[in-house]
């Protein structure tokens, strides 16, 4: 793939996987629950503020340093698709898992691949 398809590719998973955080999180804190909810919260603001210091903005120490914002978009994703199964260990044994999180954990995992085959070519 070539740089500008990876970075659309890492832009559009990024935004999806940030989109159904922040919507769960948001949700989450609706009802009344703050924990978790608030992870999701900054777990979306993350990805977000990653994605616009790679690609859009100019964030302080970030966008100076593209490696380095490369390397921590990744281990978001990665530390992201890992806790999941962590905390929802459970749930994935007996095949409860809804779309939304099929979707967000294939995003995590497409950030993952997709940032580090960025760098490998910046």
């Amino acid at each position: 793939m070539n740089k500008s398809t990876l970075r659309w590719v890492i832009i559009i998973a990024a935004v999806v996987t940030a989109l159904i955080h922040l919507a769960l999180g948001v949700a989450g804190i609706a009802s009344g629950s703050y924990g978790l909810p608030v992870a999701f919260v900054l777990n979306g603001l993350a990805y977000l503020i990653l994605l616009s210091a790679l690609f859009f903005f100019t964030v302080p120490v970030l966008s100076a340093n593209k490696r380095l914002t490369h390397i921590l978009l990744i281990a978001l994703g990665a530390v992201t698709f890992i806790l999941y199964f962590v905390f929802n260990w459970q749930y994935v044994v007996v095949g409860d898992i809804g779309p939304a999180a099929i979707v967000a954990k294939i995003a995590d995992l497409v950030v993952v691949v997709a940032t580090y085959l960025h760098l490998k070519q910046a």
